[in-house]
């Protein structure tokens, strides 16, 4: 590993946050309790108490209210899961709990279909919000309203694949280079624990990066980053939202917004 990439990856690590985020789902809401309704009289069991739980890739469930929000992020993919009691507080058995929805609000940002005991979810590429409707059919309706939104910036995890891309972008945006294999390595597994913050702020305190700036321009900059990063020239957007930042030296709030952009996401491998 040359001397540069490797002190360039030593920094990083040195800015690492002491515990990473590895959740990807963000809960927007508080908690509630499981909502209920009086069915003492009927003879036969039930649903008379009922919760809505969201449950992450990790397998951690976080109860939503009837009017919950969600926060995902691309491609992130979570369950939505009834937790039912009888009358006579017997929890209910998955297998005879099923979730209905109406979703014409969320095509095309979020993916829909039926699992035993609730729902998938399944986050598209976007930066939008959508509202899903769901209930449990029965004698006794329960519903509840979702929000969902989909945000890029909500994203913790990468696959190595799509940490490996991250990694070269960044080497090609920033300091217009390849990276060797064996930094790629070693900056690819920080991004995939969650420190591409701090890579990036290790690449833009490096001497490498300062001495790069030499002779050139806030506009040039600006278009280094674009064509590493999103493989296009800088548009009028890009110029409006960006240059006033490059020119005040914000270089990683710039490069983080870039690789935390819908663009951007939809470059990433799957």
């Amino acid at each position: 590993m040359p001397r540069s990439d490797r002190e360039l990856v030593v920094r990083a690590m040195t800015l690492l946050p002491a515990a990473p985020v590895l959740a990807a789902l963000v809960l927007l809401a508080g908690a509630s309790d499981a909502r209920a309704q009086d069915c003492g009289s009927w003879p036969r069991p039930v649903v008379c108490e009922a919760g809505l739980v969201a449950v992450g890739k990790d397998g951690r469930a976080s109860r939503l209210d009837e009017r919950a929000r969600l926060r995902l992020a691309p491609r992130e993919r979570i369950e939505l899961r009834v937790e039912a009691r009888d009358q006579r507080g017997r929890r209910f058995p998955v297998d005879r709990l099923a979730l209905q929805h109406d979703g014409r609000g969320c095509r095309g940002l979020v993916n829909v279909e039926p699992v035993e005991g609730g729902l998938r979810l399944t986050a598209n590429v976007g930066a939008e919000r959508c509202r899903l409707m769901v209930w449990m059919p029965g004698n006794l309706n329960f519903e509840w309203e979702v929000e969902l939104e989909v945000d890029p910036r909500a994203r913790t995890s990468y696959s190595r694949a799509q940490s490996d891309f991250v990694v070269r972008a960044l080497f090609r945006g920033l300091l217009d280079r390849a990276i060797d294999g064996d930094s790629l390595r070693a900056a690819s597994t920080e991004v995939q624990l969650g420190n591409l913050d701090s890579l990036v702020e290790g690449i833009v305190r490096s001497p490498e990066f300062r001495s790069s700036l030499s002779g050139v321009s806030p506009e040039g900059l600006l278009d280094r980053f674009y064509a590493g990063l999103l493989g296009r020239q800088t548009d009028t957007a890009g110029v409006r939202t960006f240059l006033p930042q490059v020119r005040g030296r914000r270089y990683q709030d710039v490069v983080m917004a870039l690789v935390q952009s819908p663009e951007f996401e939809r470059r990433l491998p799957d």
